[in-house]
């Protein structure tokens, strides 16, 4: 690991995995210390959605637990088992103040620097994220890559996608769910890649990756119906065998992504 992780200890873990296939990033929505504490006594201490790191606005990097051990941050116990997050740290969404130049989050934390602006999610104003920052997520990033052999791909937006737990890779919370806005819009994904570490995840790899989960999850399906060991109607018999044999994934997967990849040209420009 690089040189400058701090550890902070009395972080309670869910379980043990070594087998971790994506980097998850979120962010705070608060200032680190209230963070850092809510972490620790939130439901009296049992509080069980803990990142693995934290990197703060000054780009120091907080370890809270080992990587090979997990925390339930999403719903899914064997998503938790696969990913490494990493939290840094961010107000998130803001509003502006009507009686002076600041702004606020969520929770009244006041914040006086410059915004970036754009509306997504039914906020306009977001925290920036800094440069230190951004180098060192670049090298933890690289570092756990490395050492998980985890594909050193970025999705490299903040829109939903489903069947995000099969994706070997860098992802955010927003790519899981709408209901989140970490990482937001003031995340530059372009300077994350800017240094050559990582790549962008492309049309035709979201295709691929779609199309082999809906191939193999109706494969799945079907073969249960032929496997029944009961009398079938060999009208449908014969229709699956047919669909199983002649069907273009490839095709199904890019009318599928199309809409998805609009939202993403729609944020962009």
């Amino acid at each position: 690991m690089p040189y400058f992780i701090s550890e902070l200890t009395g972080f309670n873990p869910s379980g043990k995995s070594k087998n971790k296939k994506q980097i998850v990033l979120t962010h705070t929505s608060r200032n680190l210390e209230d963070y850092i504490t809510a972490l620790r006594f939130r439901y009296n201490g049992k509080y069980d959605r803990i990142p693995h790191f934290i990197i703060t606005k000054t780009g120091e990097i907080l370890q809270l637990l080992d990587t090979n051990q997990y925390s339930n941050n999403f719903d899914g116990p064997q998503l938790n088992k696969n990913i490494i997050v990493i939290c840094l740290e961010n107000l998130g969404w803001l509003k502006k103040n009507p009686l002076n130049s600041s702004y606020v989050n969520w929770i009244g934390d006041i914040y006086r620097e410059g915004v970036y602006e754009r509306k997504w999610r039914g906020h306009f104003f977001w925290d920036k994220y800094t440069s230190e920052q951004m180098d060192s997520l670049q090298q933890l990033c690289v570092q756990l890559c490395e050492e998980y052999d985890i594909p050193k791909t970025c999705v490299g937006h903040n829109v939903k996608l489903d069947n995000m737990e099969l994706f070997g890779g860098i992802a955010t919370k927003s790519n899981y769910t709408t209901k989140t806005t970490e990482l937001s819009p003031a995340f530059d994904f372009e300077e994350f890649v800017d240094d050559g570490s990582f790549d962008l995840l492309d049309r035709d790899e979201i295709k691929d990756w779609i199309a082999n989960y809906i191939e193999e999850s109706v494969e799945h399906c079907a073969y249960e119906y032929l496997e029944l060991g009961q009398p079938q109607n060999l009208f449908i018999t014969d229709m699956i065998q047919s669909f199983l044999n002649e069907v273009d994934w490839d095709d199904i997967a890019d009318h599928y992504i199309d809409d998805v990849m609009q939202a993403v040209d729609e944020k962009n420009n």
